[in-house]
């Protein structure tokens, strides 16, 4: 059975962000080499900093109905609208993934200091966290794709003032160069803090009960990307 041009288009919007996230990963892997092994704290999903993992939820968000609605009478040039379904369905749900995947390193330990406060201590591995960084990249990055495709689709069919599909599509480029670099410096800089000495030791020796219901520490918690 030969590939279509949609067929091909869908596989490059599935796994070219892939490869992308891959890269990333692999920088960031071998600028922190030594930090591997380490152990980290958990992650938190935040709405005004989580913005990598805010692309692909929202992005989703844009259903099927909306875009055909647009499209008119006409149909997809570079992915069929099943492909458009399945991509739209399937990003979020990557993204949803990473959390779960870091989850896979963690430890839980209950540790009591000298007062008597007891601490449910939850850690990760900084080699699980690169890992679940690519599903992150890759499903903001693969998000941001589809939609670029998404508004030169609608362009096309003049379903849109002439030339904004096209504008905007080169404008979700530029983003999604511009989250690479971002998800590589922020998950080399979360590494640094996560694994800098005062943090380990502080995150090691457990942070009591009434101090966390005051104030939750950022060895503890710092936000997706």
């Amino acid at each position: 059975m030969s590939l279509t041009f949609p067929d091909i288009i869908t596989a490059v919007a599935l796994w070219g962000p892939l490869v992308a996230a891959l890269a990333v990963a692999a920088k960031v892997a071998s600028q922190r080499s030594t930090e591997l092994k380490e152990r980290m704290g958990m992650p938190a999903w935040d709405f005004s900093r989580s913005w990598a993992s805010n692309i692909s939820v929202v992005g989703g968000l844009i259903s099927l109905s909306t875009f055909t609605g647009l499209l008119g009478q006409g149909q997809p040039k570079f992915i069929r609208a099943t492909g458009y379904a399945v991509l739209d369905f399937a990003f979020p749900f990557i993204a949803a993934l990473a959390p779960l995947v870091y989850n896979f390193s963690r430890t839980v330990q209950v540790k009591s200091n000298s007062a008597g406060d007891t601490t449910i201590l939850s850690e990760g591995s900084v080699r699980m966290f690169i890992v679940a960084g690519i599903f992150t990249i890759w499903a903001c990055t693969g998000q941001l794709l589809v939609q670029g495709l998404w508004l030169i689709e609608l362009d096309a069919a003049h379903s849109v003032p002439a030339g904004f599909g096209i504008c905007t599509a080169i404008v979700f480029l530029f983003v999604s160069i511009g989250m690479l670099v971002y998800a590589s410096r922020t998950m080399i800089g979360t590494i640094d803090v996560q694994t800098a000495d005062p943090v380990s030791t502080q995150r090691a020796n457990g942070v009591s009960l009434r101090a966390r219901a005051v104030r939750l520490n950022h060895s503890e918690s710092w936000p997706l990307l």
